[in-house]
């Protein structure tokens, strides 16, 4: 589940984002967000391609979009790991190997790496 902030209230968006498709089908059920609310929402495949939680029905079929939230999750995961040399083809490789630990080439052939995080202090 997706937890967005609406920016504006949903008869003003222009360029509907996924928040703002959830929020407008809360208006169709007779709910009314508003700008400032949050709007819990699922990706899902087919059309609509978002569906508003609280509009969830306990024995609804959904078909959850697993691979978008693979992309976001390894997007997301490549922005924390990146300074650390880690590239995003290897996230990839761990997530869809089930591979466990990468050794880098830098600590199996013992050669220090200067990374931008770990610049030595000066400091006595």
């Amino acid at each position: 589940m997706i937890r967005q902030r609406l920016s504006r209230d949903p008869e003003q968006f222009k360029v509907l984002s996924p928040a703002g498709r959830a929020a407008q089908q809360l208006v169709a059920a007779g709910r009314r967000p508003s700008a400032g609310q949050s709007v819990e929402y699922l990706r899902v495949i087919g059309e609509p391609d978002v569906v508003a939680w609280e509009l969830v029905q306990a024995d609804q079929a959904l078909h959850v979009d697993t691979d978008w939230y693979c992309e976001s999750l390894l997007r997301a995961a490549h922005e924390i790991l990146q300074p650390y040399g880690i590239e995003q083809s290897v996230l990839a490789e761990w997530l869809s190997a089930g591979s466990s630990y990468f050794q880098p080439e830098d600590y199996r052939d013992a050669v220090k790496k200067d990374l931008p995080l770990f610049v030595p202090s000066d400091r006595s």
